[in-house]
């Protein structure tokens, strides 16, 4: 004898109502989340949102100062932009800090600024994007590289969520952006000589650490591997054959030492983008 349909209904909502009561009453007990992980986790992602931040707003910037050159492609454009953006983000954090203006407050303001002034550039970026038809991989050797992309970086990005703890950081990457920001200007100690090496890297993790805290350069640092990146795939579409940017991407990240590397607030990768980017504008000229 089948059941009624309101006999069907009486029993859904005594499943539902003992599921509420009883759910919430179990966690009363076994907390799923402590208030020092919720904070962990808050903290993360508003380092990742930080970072996405400045990397729109340099994106913005970068494009609006090169609307008149002719790219090859909108992956080459937004390589391009965002490579000048953080260069003009670490030029401007030099400029605060012969100026005497490293105020934590005043990277967010500038930040913000920069944004409403960009918000038009950023949105014909987003158009842009909208019309391009990106490639899917087809066969299964491209779908295995396109996998091997995606979870090396999916495995690399939380690496890069997490606290400094590397020797190089530790001794001078972060030591001297720490030491900017305390004093609100450049400063001149001889306790460490390393301080006195190439400083655009710094520039940038001052700017980073002035706009939320150490975790911030890593991610910077690691962006700086998906600019990299990009740009290889761009130069293969535009010098080659399209479908061999995957094959490139792929082969770069099969380097341990490479994705190990990115992780860290270190300034390798930036040296690495910088120098590609020379070279590919060169060749386009």
């Amino acid at each position: 004898m089948n059941p009624s349909p309101s006999r069907r209904m009486l029993v859904v909502i005594g499943v539902l109502l003992w599921t509420v009561a009883i759910l919430p009453a179990y966690y009363v007990v076994h907390k799923p989340l402590s208030a020092a992980q919720f904070r962990a986790v808050s903290n993360v992602l508003a380092d990742l949102l930080t970072w996405l931040a400045m990397l729109v707003v340099a994106t913005a910037l970068g494009s609006r100062l090169t609307r008149r050159v002719p790219y090859h492609s909108v992956l080459e454009r937004v390589v391009f932009s965002a490579g000048l953006g953080m260069l003009s983000f670490a030029l401007l954090t030099f400029g605060l800090g012969l100026m005497g203006a490293l105020y934590r407050w005043l990277f967010w303001v500038l930040l913000v600024a920069g944004g409403l002034a960009l918000w038009r550039e950023f949105r014909a970026l987003i158009q842009a994007l909208r019309q391009v038809r990106w490639p899917r991989p087809h066969g299964k050797w491209s779908i295995f590289l396109s996998l091997f992309v995606v979870a090396t970086l999916l495995l690399a990005l939380p690496i890069a969520l997490t606290p400094p703890t590397n020797w190089d950081s530790l001794l001078y990457h972060l030591v001297g952006p720490e030491r900017h920001l305390q004093a609100q200007s450049f400063t001149i100690e001889f306790d460490n000589y390393l301080l006195f090496a190439p400083a655009l890297g710094e520039m940038l993790f001052t700017a980073g650490m002035g706009l939320k805290g150490d975790v911030l350069p890593r991610i910077i640092h690691f962006g700086y591997l998906l600019f990299t990146l990009g740009a290889l795939a761009a130069f293969s579409a535009r010098y080659w054959e399209r479908r061999l940017g995957l094959l490139t991407v792929a082969l770069f990240l099969s380097f341990p030492t490479a994705v190990q590397i990115s992780t860290r607030s270190y300034v390798d990768f930036g040296v690495a983008f910088y120098t590609f980017a020379a070279l590919y504008a060169l060749l386009n000229w």
